[in-house]
């Protein structure tokens, strides 16, 4: 798995966890749907680190959880 579809992946799944939509997601970010669609779909190659920073911020994690530096277990232990 490349960068972007672990990003991608790590999005959905923190979104999901949150109980939101895509719609939801793109409102508390800033980021429009059309971009967390396609980076949650894989469609999206490239992505600004202020973006990345932006749905970190709205989902409660790290920019460092979303591109793999570490686990969420891992992280509570620190």
């Amino acid at each position: 798995m490349d960068l972007m579809e672990l990003v991608g992946v790590r999005v959905r799944e923190r979104r999901v966890h949150k109980g939101w939509s895509p719609y939801d997601l793109a409102r508390e970010s800033r980021v429009s749907q059309a971009t967390i669609w396609r980076l949650e779909n894989g469609a999206k190659r490239r992505v600004d680190i202020g973006v990345v920073r932006r749905l970190a911020l709205a989902l409660g994690t790290s920019v460092d959880y979303l591109i793999g530096l570490y686990d969420l277990e891992r992280s509570r232990q620190l």
